[in-house]
């Protein structure tokens, strides 16, 4: 062929290609976890004798338990720091801040993903201009914070 005179390559054909290319392609909605193990010999041996056991074949496991970590408890309260308040269209704001994050704050909203430095449950409950205060509540509880002890 002329070509290798030239120092040219010849393009590979359809089929080279195609023998590339890996066929089909992941499955967006399969479940990502590995599969769950099979239950050991024994464990199926004691499920066909009438005894029930989970079906992974490994004892539940209680949270607290000695060799197991307990749930993490939920925050007592939200871990502000109130570095001052605001008047804005008549409305008093807190300025808070939460870590590397700040965000200010009015009366009445709640922890939801649109004000993220509260979290879930807690709500505002006042704010105090003249003494530079916050008033957070969740339930029966409530969470003070003030300027000075920021």
């Amino acid at each position: 062929m002329a070509t290798a005179g030239l120092g040219l390559q010849p393009l590979p054909t359809p089929q080279q290609v195609t023998q590339a290319v890996q066929q089909g392609r992941v499955d967006p909605f399969s479940d990502p976890r590995p599969p769950a193990p099979k239950p050991s010999p024994a464990a199926t041996a004691a499920m066909a004798n009438g005894v029930t056991a989970p079906a992974s074949g490994i004892a539940p496991r209680t949270p607290g338990a000695p060799g197991v970590p307990a749930r993490p408890a939920e925050p007592a309260v939200p871990a502000l720091q109130l570095s001052g308040v605001i008047q804005s269209g008549g409305r008093p704001e807190a300025i808070v801040v939460l870590g590397s994050q700040s965000d200010s704050l009015r009366i009445g909203q709640s922890g939801s993903p649109s004000t993220p430095l509260l979290p879930p449950g807690w709500s505002v409950e006042s704010i105090n201009i003249n003494a530079c205060s916050l008033v957070l509540k969740k339930g029966s509880r409530v969470q003070h914070y003030d300027c000075a002890s920021s």
